[in-house]
């Protein structure tokens, strides 16, 4: 198993939790009393090597087994085992009827649903549909939704954005979807803010860093424009919407 391979699975694993204790990922961290941007960038696949205090935290938390928490445990496995002194003809029929079920038992209880837009490009920024907007807030039931294998929690807290051109390469190509969370952006995370301006919603992808009072929102391929936020400016924070942040990207 590759490291990718059990950062998923540990993924994976969260997402399920979430589901079951109807929490969101930083309420998670806290019931495991792990730091909520390691949770973060497990929940992302951004961790190259996740360490053993972490996996135990999350163990004793949810009392499951650290083999379950790595994707290592297999509730076949038992039956796997039982079917050993079975002729050869009759081990295959039921190993192919058990790779089956637990085929649909992904593609059923590990399939996730989200909104997501298509978003325009004008050169300028990217453009999203003002019908989508209801107020300051995205109206999900207007937008299209996506199935995909996923290790984040069900339900609308998690959204996305098609992109349709190359414009943040190489960090984001051309068609990803950039998953998002309803939330604001700490510092070094990737936020999506976006102004209304001539009847459109136009969005930018940007990375943030506070100094003081302001709030800078830095270019993440180093071509882009950078804003400065003066946060104690009503009159300018109200041209500003956080529609959220970045979390992971779906090719």
């Amino acid at each position: 198993m590759t490291n990718l391979e059990m950062n998923q699975n540990i993924a994976n694993f969260i997402g399920n939790y979430c589901t079951k204790w109807n929490v969101s990922v930083s309420k998670f961290a806290e019931k495991c009393n792990i730091p909520y941007m390691t949770i973060k960038r497990i929940m992302s696949c951004n961790v190259q090597k996740i360490d053993v205090y972490t996996i135990t935290k999350i163990a004793e938390a949810t009392r499951s087994p650290i083999p379950e928490i790595l994707g290592i445990y297999n509730k076949n496995m038992e039956l796997y085992k039982r079917i050993g002194c079975s002729t050869s003809y009759d081990k295959q029929i039921i190993i192919n009827l058990l790779n089956i079920l637990e085929k649909l038992h992904i593609s059923g209880s590990e399939g996730r649903e989200i909104p997501f837009a298509d978003l325009k490009q004008d050169k300028k920024s990217y453009i999203l549909d003002n019908k989508l907007l209801s107020s300051d807030k995205l109206d999900f039931s207007k937008m299209e939704h996506i199935a995909f294998r996923s290790s984040f929690a069900e339900g609308f807290i998690y959204f996305g954005f098609r992109l349709p051109d190359n414009q943040l390469h190489p960090h984001f190509h051309k068609n990803d979807i950039l998953l998002a969370v309803n939330d604001d952006p700490a510092e070094g995370e990737i936020g999506i803010f976006a102004w209304k301006e001539e009847g459109y919603i136009r969005l930018i992808f940007r990375k943030v860093q506070y100094k003081q009072h302001l709030l800078e929102l830095l270019s993440i391929t180093g071509r882009g424009k950078k804003y400065t936020i003066d946060t104690e400016d009503m009159a300018q924070l109200m041209k500003w919407v956080v529609l959220g942040v970045v979390v992971g990207v779906i090719h």
